[in-house]
């Protein structure tokens, strides 16, 4: 879910501490659960377009993955308002945005799994889904300001380029089809996996995906959820501030700064620009490089 400047209060519930899935063996697990994730890509599970750069060193970084809302799109008003028609039916009270921003909507399905009924999922989703598709064109504002074309310096770049989200598959359908983000060359949604993010399983589906290492990955996202979850992968971690107001910006990098994020990236052009100064050092043999 998008957090946008000067709205988001999740801040502090998304601090580490409180972060429902702690460093565990499960991790473990996650690994291999995204191992038949991959088995299954030809079947309708993990969109997939598999390329290999070519001339990258191991552990230099050639692939980076991105969080989705919030990080490259702007859904809030979208998530805002489906979230609303499909729960005040059900909670049979009326919802303000800060009471669905406390209920923490990272991901689509585990948020109605924790508010609905086991035996009402199927048609929550269904009914949230059908809000999200008549409220898109009104709603949706987009991909950030310079995010399309960070994207096309990154192909150019040849970088591999992913999405590890919390979305559903249908919602990412429709938002990938009134967008101009281009083709990636995995993406990966809630539908995919079993466990969400901090889970590492989404991107250790996406690395398993694209056969990779996790050093030659850069995870691109804007909560603290995402950096935990690059942690648990031990993928480096970029924040993503360009959507962030001064308040919020401040203390999301001093958060990032300090559970040891790579970089704190202002704009999307920022990305583009990091990654050909951590090659250009790496080529030249600088410590301070990859």
């Amino acid at each position: 879910m998008i957090r946008r400047a000067d709205q988001k209060q999740i801040q502090c519930a998304y601090s580490l501490r409180s972060i429902e899935h702690p460093v565990s063996k499960n991790d473990k697990t996650a690994l291999r659960g995204s191992q038949r994730n991959h088995r299954c890509l030809n079947h309708g599970g993990i969109l997939l377009k598999s390329r290999y750069p070519p001339g990258k060193r191991k552990g230099m970084i050639c692939c980076v993955l991105f969080d989705l809302d919030g990080t490259l799109i702007d859904t809030w008003h979208l998530y805002i308002e489906s979230y609303r028609r499909t729960l005040e039916p059900y909670l049979g009270r009326p919802l303000s945005e800060p009471d669905i921003v406390a209920l923490q909507p990272s991901s689509e399905r585990h948020l109605f799994q924790r508010l609905v009924d086991e035996v009402h999922l199927t048609t929550y989703l269904e009914k949230f889904l059908a809000h999200y598709r008549s409220l898109h064109d009104a709603l949706f504002e987009g991909p950030y300001p310079g995010v399309v074309e960070m994207l096309e310096g990154l192909r150019e770049g040849n970088y591999l380029l992913g999405i590890v989200t919390g979305k559903s598959r249908g919602a990412w359908h429709i938002t990938s089809a009134r967008s101009d983000l281009g083709s990636f060359d995995v993406v990966v949604t809630e539908d995919d996996i079993r466990n969400p993010k901090p889970s590492p399983e989404g991107l250790l589906t996406a690395l398993e995906a694209l056969k990779i290492s996790p050093s030659q990955a850069l995870y691109v996202g804007d909560s603290l959820l995402d950096l935990e979850a690059a942690r648990r992968a031990h993928v480096a971690f970029g924040a993503a501030l360009w959507a962030k107001g001064p308040k919020e910006r401040e203390g999301f990098v001093t958060a990032v700064r300090k559970e040891g994020a790579k970089a704190c990236f202002t704009h999307p052009a920022a990305v583009v620009e990091s990654l050909r100064s951590w090659k250009d050092k790496a080529v030249t043999g600088d410590p301070n490089g990859e």
